[in-house]
């Protein structure tokens, strides 16, 4: 027991320490063999929760930001996409679906919820968008999709918004 006295200062979840029947011969071995043996092999894997977001999604824009911290984003990022959908793009909250592509993967994300638009804040998008060119609009069958870069770094830079605010005029025909 003396050696595990320092494993509090290295996890920091609770730790249980289980102590394993002792094996005195080989009879024993063969008897723990058969006990693991017996367990199921094949378990089937848990199905993933459904992807929870904000918003209603009326209007078919799906919007993914990438937040490892928090549930959704930082009040000061929240505010400044609720400044870009409400007033660029005249959507309400009820018009989007707002997903925090951190807590789920994002071609779950795409086959659960329905969407016409799709707007990437530094989130990664699944492979059929394959097209890594940042401000533009572009098209995948009726889809159309924007990557752009986090809400963090838009929030400091004019230059970048600019370039958003073109591409969105592109992509809703503003």
């Amino acid at each position: 027991m003396e050696e595990n006295r320092y494993l509090k200062y290295i996890y920091h979840e609770d730790l249980y320490l289980i102590d394993e029947p002792e094996i005195k011969s080989t009879e024993d071995l063969g008897k723990k063999a058969e006990t693991i043996d017996r367990e199921p092999k094949d378990v089937p894997a848990a199905e993933p929760p459904p992807v929870t977001y904000f918003g209603n999604n009326e209007k078919g824009l799906l919007i993914l930001v990438c937040d490892p911290t928090n549930d959704l984003l930082r009040p000061s990022e929240l505010d400044l996409l609720m400044k870009i959908v409400e007033r660029g793009l005249r959507f309400s909250r009820n018009d989007f679906a707002l997903v925090n592509a951190f807590r789920f993967p994002v071609e779950q994300i795409c086959e659960e919820i329905e969407f016409q638009f799709l707007i990437s804040f530094g989130a990664p998008l699944p492979p059929i968008y394959d097209n890594q060119t940042r401000y533009s609009c572009h098209t995948s069958g009726e889809k159309k999709y924007l990557l752009s870069e986090e809400l963090s770094v838009l929030a400091d830079d004019d230059s970048k918004k600019r370039l958003l605010w073109k591409a969105l005029k592109s992509m809703f025909n503003i």
